[in-house]
């Protein structure tokens, strides 16, 4: 016995550690286990089978990793933010990814929120639904009402993700290293470089203060742009495994009959959208990764909010100014300007042929110039992938500002079919 402090803590008290030895097998096997479950899940799926096609392959992977659930289906979404790397066939079917489990239990639900919260949710919360509005591998997702009257959506992460990552990460890496050393997609992409980089990109999707954070990093961002916002975070009813904000009672973008109805242009929400986006991502350097219709909700005022932040793309002022260089330059058809402005983005190898490369952006320009000048969105998309062919690696970045211009042009065209994403940046 001693007072409270008066120890040293740890290895330096005197303290050891014993680990249950049936625990630490239990943690070595199951990673293994994992990866023979995912191998078979496969081999059902056709993707190990001698007769698969490359174009038959996408889909095959796009099913074996739904049905692999957890830390995979988070996997393969990010995955398919990496047009660079991948296949343009690859990146578009991953990002067909849906994720979708069976709601945990009440109590197990309940248990956590006290866990995190500190009490339990019936003093927490003037009301509670018990019954989710949506339930994925990764966390549910409920309605309830504060003491204030406040209505609020209560994101609650699933018990048990903490070990699921632990499992699958290595079971991944195992995956990845096995496809490196005997496929030809291996040896072009570097799986188990790439895998390390994608789980990154989960754990921090699993972090719901870096969620709660995007929010108010992306409030301060559109402050001064008219008729844009985030929706409200709760940080007093926020954690690292659950997150409160407020709950939006509003149509999505892409519902044009309910646009018309509250009186809305849909051109003019449209304007405003984009106008929301450049300043994001050219003034301020942070952005909304995931503009899916879903993802844009209209106040009856003509408010837009964006919600789900789990996703954000980052650029610096340098890289920013690159990227203003590249839509210059392709709006001038000039090759050598676009690969300047790459230049600054990413590492050219000095044994590089430069005049191959040239060559390759001529016509790749040729192919994707619009009448009236610029190109598409898309087009950037098939940028990374010409680049990669030449062993060009564009930062992570890179990806998701690409994947993000595919993903708005695709909404705003679908809000007003005239519409012009490039225009608009020029």
């Amino acid at each position: 016995m001693a007072p409270v402090g008066s120890l040293a803590s740890g290895e330096q008290a005197g303290r050891i550690t014993i680990v249950n030895p049936i625990s630490a097998l239990r943690r070595r096997i199951d990673p293994f286990r994992r990866y023979r479950q995912v191998l078979s899940i496969a081999r059902q799926e056709g993707v190990l089978s001698l007769d698969v096609t490359s174009e038959q392959l996408p889909l095959r992977v796009r099913r074996t990793l739904e049905a692999s659930g957890g830390i995979f289906v988070k996997l393969g979404q990010v995955a398919s933010t990496r047009s660079d790397v991948l296949p343009l066939a690859w990146c578009d079917e991953l990002s067909h990814l849906r994720s979708s489990a069976e709601p945990q239990s009440e109590s197990v639900v309940r248990a956590r929120l006290t866990d995190e919260l500190g009490d339990d949710p019936d003093t927490t919360f003037a009301t509670f639904d018990w019954d989710p509005l949506a339930s994925a591998s990764i966390a549910q997702v409920y309605r309830a009402t504060l003491e204030s009257g406040d209505e609020v959506v209560v994101k609650v992460q699933r018990t048990g993700l903490d070990q699921t990552l632990e499992r699958d990460s290595a079971a991944i890496r195992q995956i990845a290293n096995l496809i490196q050393r005997r496929t030809s997609l291996g040896l072009a992409v570097h799986p188990a470089e790439l895998a390390d980089e994608f789980l990154e990109g989960v754990a921090e999707e699993l972090d719901f203060d870096i969620e709660a954070n995007n929010a108010r990093e992306l409030a301060e961002t559109l402050e001064h742009v008219e008729g844009v916002r985030v929706p409200k975070v709760y940080r007093s009813l926020s954690t690292k495994r659950v997150l409160t904000e407020e709950y939006v009672s509003a149509p999505d973008i892409g519902d044009i009959t309910g646009l018309e109805a509250a009186g809305l242009v849909p051109a003019e929400v449209a304007d405003r959208l984009i106008d929301a986006f450049m300043h994001q991502i050219f003034n301020d350097g942070i952005f909304h990764a995931d503009p899916h219709p879903g993802n844009i909700l209209v106040d009856p005022d003509g408010t837009i909010v964006l919600i789900d932040l789990g996703s954000v793309g980052r650029i610096g002022p340098g890289h920013r100014a690159a990227v203003l260089d590249m839509l210059a330059a392709a709006s001038l058809g000039d090759a050598v300007s676009l690969r300047q402005a790459l230049a600054r983005i990413t590492i050219l190898d000095h044994r590089l042929d430069l005049r191959r490369l040239d060559a390759a952006l001529e016509s790749f320009l040729a192919r994707h110039m619009r009448s009236g000048g610029g190109i598409t969105a898309t087009a950037f998309e098939d940028l990374a992938a010409l680049i990669g062919t030449f062993g060009i690696r564009l930062p992570r970045w890179f990806g998701a500002l690409s994947r993000t211009m595919v993903s708005l042009e695709g909404t705003l065209t679908a809000v007003d079919p005239d519409f012009s994403q490039v225009d608009a940046a020029r």
